[in-house]
Order: structure tokens, then sequence, then C-alpha cells
């Protein structure tokens, strides 16, 4: 009984993903078909009079604050990390918390500063003033030296957080130039932190098996009104591709060993 119950739950899912998907699909064509004002509606280009202008001052933005906001965020996690050397064992386990918490918040700060640069130039650099050889390519010249200093500034923020928590924690190994970081740090890692990671790594995992269908439903529709390009959908569909396969692949190589070992 519970299993029928799965398949018409799964059935009325999927029906009702059909409707709504019909729906939206003609909605949108009803107002596509009359946006008279729109002269190329078949063809979206980012490439606006003068946007180019706004990549050098947007990536100047976006390296003040990330310098700020790292270096802030960076501050108060060694300042803990300090009260964690001292701490007895009633306030370690706050501490630790407080030491979890601010290292997300700098990866996360750390992550967004690197989108927001390849987004910002992106939408702006194009071959048709790149070469020009004017102004404008001088103005682009100097965003990527912007693009890649924040970049590299980014690098160094993620050795000093590492180097920071084996400075409290001198348990934890790895080099973080090292390609074989993760698996060092891992290893060096006790029951408790691995189970963490474990189950982290499961809930992210979870999270991008319901997020990237639904990028790849949206590229598919972009292309589909728009014409926005193949390549969008095929990076989706290989991103989707290669999560599961390895995800599939680490379960069966991970029950092997469990069982032969």
């Amino acid at each position: 009984m519970k299993k029928k119950n799965s398949y018409k739950s799964f059935i009325l899912k999927m029906s009702a993903g059909a409707i709504i998907g019909m729906v939206l699909g003609g909605t949108g064509m009803y107002f596509i078909e009359r946006a008279s004002d729109w002269k190329e509606i078949g063809t979206i280009t980012l490439h606006i009079s003068g946007i180019e202008q706004l990549i050098l001052p947007g990536m100047a933005v976006v390296l003040a604050l990330s310098v700020i906001a790292e270096e802030w965020i960076c501050h108060c996690l060694k300042k803990n990390c300090n009260a964690l050397l001292k701490a007895d064992d009633e306030e370690c386990d706050r501490l630790e918390y407080e030491e979890e918490k601010y290292g997300a918040w700098l990866t996360g700060v750390n992550v967004l500063s690197q989108v927001l640069c390849i987004l910002i130039l992106a939408f702006g650099y194009s071959l048709d003033y790149i070469g020009s050889g004017g102004s404008t390519s001088i103005t682009f010249l100097w965003a990527c030296i912007l693009f890649l200093s924040c970049f590299f500034y980014d690098g160094i923020m993620q050795v000093r957080y590492v180097k920071l928590v084996q400075k409290v924690h001198p348990e934890k190994k790895g080099d973080p130039s090292s390609s074989k970081f993760q698996k060092e740090w891992l290893a060096s890692c006790d029951e408790a932190e691995k189970e963490i990671v474990f189950q982290s790594a499961y809930k992210a995992y979870m999270c991008m098996n319901k997020v990237i269908p639904l990028l790849l439903l949206l590229t598919l529709i972009l292309n589909l009104f728009f014409n926005t390009g193949i390549l969008a959908i095929i990076v989706v569909a290989g991103m989707y591709l290669v999560m599961t396969v390895a995800y599939s692949k680490a379960c069966v190589q991970i029950r092997k060993e469990k069982i032969f070992r």
C-alpha cells in the first residue's frame, strides 16, 4: 500500500509540474508575441552601451568590500582563537562554536567575492573593445588587474584561515597549497569532526540534487524563449552528471572497503 502511495504521489507531482510548466510557457509566449517594442526578442545581449565602463569601478568596489569584510571576520576569528587557547573546559564548547561560525562566514564571503568578480567581468567584457587599443581596452586591463588581485587576496586569506586554525589545533595537518590538503586535513580530524564533515557533505549533496535540476530546467526555458545558447545547458547537465556519478562511485567504493578490508 505504501509503495502504491509513493507511485501515486510521484505521478501527481509530475502531473502538477507539467501543468504549471504549460501555464508558465503559455503565459510567456503570450507576452512575447505581443511585445512589439522588442526588436530582437530571439537574442539577449548583455553588452549594453557603456557597460564596459562599469567594470573597473565595480571590480574596485568588490575588492574593497572583500578586504574590509574578510579582514574584520579574520580579526574576530583571531580574537576568538586567542581566547580559546586560554579557555577552560566550560568555555571551550561555546568558543569552538564561535570559531566554526566565523570560519563559515569567512569562507562564504571569500567565495562570494570571487563569484562577484567573475560576474562583473563576464557581464561586461567583449572582444569588440578588448583589442581596440583605445582607452576602453586600458580600462579593461586595469579591471583584469583588480580581478587577479581580488582572487590573489582571497587565496591568501584561505591560507591565513587554515594557519590560524592550525595554531589553535596543532593536531590538524595539511598544507593549504597542496593538492592533497583536504585529504590530509580530514585524516587528522577526530571521529566527531569527521561525522560533522560527512553530515554536512551529505546535506550539501541533497541541496545540490534539488538545485541543479531546477537550474537545468531554467536554462532549457531561457534557451527556448530567448535563444541563450546550448552551452549553459551542457554545463549544468555536466555538473549534474558528474555530481551523481561521483556520489554513486564513492558509495560503492566505501561499501567495498568495508566488506573486503
